[in-house]
């Protein structure tokens, strides 16, 4: 901790790009797992990865302390994942995607997949209206398939807080799309 705060002040104060790369090489691994888990594309989350430390970078100076640095990366990480959705590469990738499967699906098949991921798509964008800790919640729970004890972890909350917060977001995210309908 005390070394991950120097590394911190070396950037900040004289821009030390040895203190940036032994801050980088500290957290890469986790920040790229974090990726991957949110996107299950090795190349891609390598590139979203790579995004994340040049935010870090150009806004380090921004770090204040009053949150942990972790933190700090993982809202940036976050922030970047979900600018990655709200892409045009992403919307002209999911395009491309379903261009090529229906050209291969059968005409009724395709159109039972084009509802299921209607349906899935309009349940991640409401999803990504609800409160952030939430949203996170819900996304490492289902996409990244993580536990919620692993999740309590990582977002350093009460097991049991994690689950109702859950429990409860996928309620409300399953009566709007019931309204919707």
């Amino acid at each position: 901790m005390k070394k991950e705060k120097r590394l911190i002040k070396d950037i900040q104060k004289q821009s030390s790009r040895k203190s940036a790369d032994e801050l980088i090489h500290l957290y890469y691994k986790e920040m790229f797992a974090y990726a991957y888990k949110q996107l299950y594309e090795k190349e891609l989350a390598k590139d979203i990865t790579q995004e994340i430390f040049i935010s870090m970078l150009r806004n380090i100076h921004r770090f204040d302390g009053r949150s942990s640095f972790r933190t700090w990366l993982y809202k940036i990480a976050k922030s970047r994942i979900v600018d990655y959705y709200r892409s045009k590469q992403y919307k002209q990738r999911q395009q491309g995607e379903l261009l090529i499967d229906e050209a291969i699906a059968e005409t009724h098949d395709f159109t039972a997949q084009m509802e299921t991921r209607a349906e899935a798509q309009r349940a991640l964008d409401l999803l990504s209206t609800f409160e952030p800790g939430s949203e996170k919640i819900v996304r490492m729970k289902l996409l990244a398939e993580r536990t919620f004890e692993d999740i309590s972890t990582v977002l350093n909350e009460n097991e049991s807080t994690v689950k109702t917060k859950y429990y409860r977001t996928m309620k409300q995210l399953k009566d709007l799309l019931k309204e919707e309908q």
